[in-house]
Order: C-alpha cells, then structure tokens, then sequence
C-alpha cells in the first residue's frame, strides 16, 4: 500500500507544481509590475529546478524499488556484477541496515575507499564494495586497513563478487578485517526473513 500512495504523490507532484509556477507567475506580474520577459525567465528557471528534483526522486525511488527487489526471492537469481556500482553499494548498505546496523553511503569520490559505514552498539564498521572480474588482492585490503585506521573503525568489510586472492586472506585474518564474496553476501540476503507486500 505504501509503493501505490507514494507513486499516487509522485504523479500528482508535476501538476501541482505546474500550478504553483502558473500562480507565482500571475501574482508577480500584477503585484510587482515586473514585466513578462522577467516572469517567464523565473518560471522557467524555477521550472527546470523542480524537474530536476522530481527526476532525481523518481530514479532514487527506482533504485530502492530495485534493491528491494532483492530481498525477494527473484532477486537471488540475478548476478551481482549486473547491478551498477551504485546500486551494488547500496544493496550492502541496506543488507546491513536490515541487520540491525545504521548505515550511510559515502559519497562517490574522496571516500578512502570506505562505500558504506555502518553502526551498531556504538561500534563503526566501514565497508568496501568491490565488483570486479579478478579476485581482490592484498594492496586492496592493505589500503582498507589503512581506512580503517584513519577513521578510527572498529572493524572493517570487504565484499568482493570475485573472492579474494591467498595473500589477501592471509592478511586480512591478521586484521580485524571481514572478508564477504558473492556466496557469502547471497547466504546474508538469503537468511533474512521475507516480508510480504
């Protein structure tokens, strides 16, 4: 019921700021005696900024819908390396979130390699999401540990859709370092409890 109420205002939203843009611009023009050339150029410009948040809505809505899609059983079946990095992220975030822990994505650039922090019992757990054709080797998880240091985490994740190379494992068993692959992650969605919608 919640997704039907939520698409119903996103359809509802472009009319309704239409109409919005319409009565600013008539109240403008016989209030202020500005002259319509100026109107025209605010409601466009003010226009084209709510397109632009109504679209980035629309696709983050479509994202959550795609990644709750794999808290489904369909979802299980699809590859991992199919979804968008992005998207990949954030299915790991709201696996943990649905574990119990409060996450939040870092932003795309500047990120030390963390994509996710997660926190629980006042504990932080940074996670790097990697998705890529070869196992993840040692510098990888050696510049996770760093990250880890840096940002003063208790404990840190890698998941890898590729697994992990023998000197990878070996130093990450050294650390307090978690290393997930593709199975690993799928066993983690798998054993959640279903919802039903």
């Amino acid at each position: 019921m919640a997704k039907r109420s939520r698409k119903q205002s996103t359809n509802t939203a472009a009319p309704l700021f239409v109409g919005v843009l319409l009565l600013i611009g008539l109240f403008s023009f016989f209030t202020f005696d500005l002259n319509v050339l100026t109107i025209l150029a605010f409601i466009i410009v003010f226009g084209l900024a709510i397109a632009i948040f109504l679209i980035a809505r629309q696709r983050r809505l479509l994202q959550e819908k795609l990644i709750d899609d794999w808290f489904t059983k369909q979802g299980h079946q699809r590859d991992l390396t199919a979804l968008p990095p992005r998207e990949f992220e954030l299915l790991i975030s709201k696996l943990y979130a649905n574990l119990g822990y409060q996450t939040e994505l870092t932003p795309l650039s500047g990120d030390d390699g963390i994509d996710v922090k997660a926190m629980k019992d006042g504990k932080l757990t940074i996670i790097q999401a990697k998705q890529s054709k070869h196992p993840v080797g040692s510098p990888v998880i050696q510049t996770l540990y760093g990250s880890m240091a840096h940002v003063l985490a208790d404990k840190a994740i890698c998941v890898s859709t590729s697994g992990f190379t023998t000197e990878a494992a070996r130093f990450a068993g050294s650390k307090n370092i978690e290393l997930l692959d593709s199975q690993d992650l799928l066993k983690m969605i798998r054993s959640l409890p279903q919802t039903t919608e």
